[in-house]
């Protein structure tokens, strides 16, 4: 009896810890479940705080890849803290490894894909406000892409560092990119140019002063240059410079004006003077043919009537009266035109020494007429003077010319009866120039 009564007493003790054991289990099963209903909907919170950064991503950027106005560090960086809070790790949510590991692994991907691309534009935007920077206006502002003037005091070496390690090797194949390289370009043809003018301007400006042998095509070289700067600063500091060597240039222009001017009036004077004295010399010469002339004639016309044997008067009348060999006297005219030659070397005597070829031969004396003699007796010729001066000189008062003309001169004849000058013969002591 006492037997069966242990016995009974041990199955239902048993049986009483099966069941608190079952009880504990499903109490702590429920437990779990309820867990991880609450982790699912944190985690589906979570997914939805992820879509939200995802939505405000995505309008960072339109389809050519300009960012928006509303892309700013300051705005990215809360969104960064946002997505940074989002729990993606079983840890985050205590719970097991294997629990609900389809949820946890779609979300840790999700969160790194939106960390990469939030990056990605985080540094778009830190590189387009480094170019912007480059300039003294912001050239590029959504889709809006404007070339500015550099800004003060950007090096070179500023840029270049951009183009090099910004640019290089990351071009997305977006407008966007390839404006941004423009950009760069810009700010570095910029310094480029800047570097030209100045060092143009210093080869005529040496600090404040302007060097010696400035020239207008120097000047006019170095303008050119300083207009091609797009900085107005620069410029205007360059120009200020260029304003010294143009007053410069200018005072030198004038006076090389002056001293052109001087030379072509000297030029021109020398100029007038010989155009006078040629004139001068000119007039002379047709002075002293036509004194030359006349006096030949008068030298011929005063042969011709010695060799007849009659009378004639070198005053320059064109008739003669003369008389024949036999005493008979006859009147004839002489001619009008006197013929220019020189007299023979023996003195044109029909009576004197041989002939010359070479010399005119003066017309023979017309046949005179057969009407009796004239009532009145031919003049008697008029006597040769002495011939004082038998050694050839050829002194005589006064001289031929222009303004001796119709003048009278006296002289002495030489040995052959004739006073001589310039090519010209007298026969006569006294005679007149015609």
């Amino acid at each position: 009896m006492r037997h069966f009564k242990k016995n009974t007493i041990i199955g239902v003790s048993a049986l009483i810890g099966v069941f608190a054991v079952g009880g504990i289990v499903y109490g702590f099963n429920k437990q779990h479940t309820a867990q991880l209903n609450q982790v699912k909907q944190e985690i589906k919170s979570e997914q939805t705080n992820l879509q939200s950064i995802q939505s405000y991503i995505s309008q960072l950027e339109d389809k050519d890849g300009y960012l928006s106005s509303e892309a700013t560090i300051d705005k990215l960086n809360e969104y960064e803290k946002s997505l940074n809070s989002i729990k993606d790790s079983h840890s985050d949510y205590k719970i097991k490894k294997d629990d609900l590991k389809n949820e946890i692994e779609v979300m840790k991907i999700d969160k790194q894909d939106l960390t990469i691309e939030l990056e990605a534009v985080k540094k778009k935007i830190e590189l387009q406000e480094k170019v912007n920077s480059l300039f003294i206006e912001k050239t590029i502002e959504g889709s809006s892409v404007k070339s500015k003037p550099v800004a003060n005091g950007i090096a070179l070496d500023t840029v270049t560092e951009i183009s090099n390690e910004a640019l290089k090797g990351k071009d997305d194949g977006t407008a966007w990119f390839k404006s941004i390289q423009e950009l760069v370009d810009d700010a570095i043809s910029q310094l480029n140019q800047i570097e030209i003018a100045t060092n143009t301007v210093s080869k005529l400006v040496d600090g404040d002063k302007v060097v010696k042998g400035v020239s207008r095509k120097g000047y006019d070289k170095a303008t050119k240059e300083v207009n091609k700067v797009k900085n107005a600063d620069v410029k205007k500091d360059l120009t200020g410079k260029l304003d010294k060597v143009l007053a410069v240039v200018e005072k030198n222009e004038e006076k090389e004006a002056k001293r052109l001017a001087k030379l072509e009036q000297e030029r021109a004077e020398k100029e007038r003077q010989a155009a006078i004295q040629q004139s001068e010399q000119n007039n002379q010469q047709q002075v002293n043919q036509n004194t030359g002339s006349s006096n030949s004639v008068n030298n011929n016309t005063s042969n011709s009537g010695t060799t007849s044997g009659g009378n004639y008067h070198s005053g320059g009348s064109s008739n003669g009266s003369v008389g024949n060999s036999n005493g008979g006297g006859s009147s004839y005219t002489a001619p009008t035109q006197k013929p220019s030659y020189s007299a023979p070397s023996n003195g044109g005597s029909s009576n004197g020494g041989g002939s010359n070829s070479n010399q005119y031969k003066a017309p023979s004396k017309p046949t005179a007429p057969s009407n009796p003699a004239p009532s009145n007796p031919a003049p008697k010729p008029t006597p040769k003077p002495s011939n004082p001066n038998p050694s050839g000189g050829n002194n005589f008062n006064g001289s031929k010319g222009g303004s001796d003309k119709g003048k009278t001169y006296t002289g002495t004849k030489d040995s052959e009866g004739k006073i001589t000058n310039s090519g010209n013969t007298w026969e006569s002591g006294t005679f007149q120039i015609d």
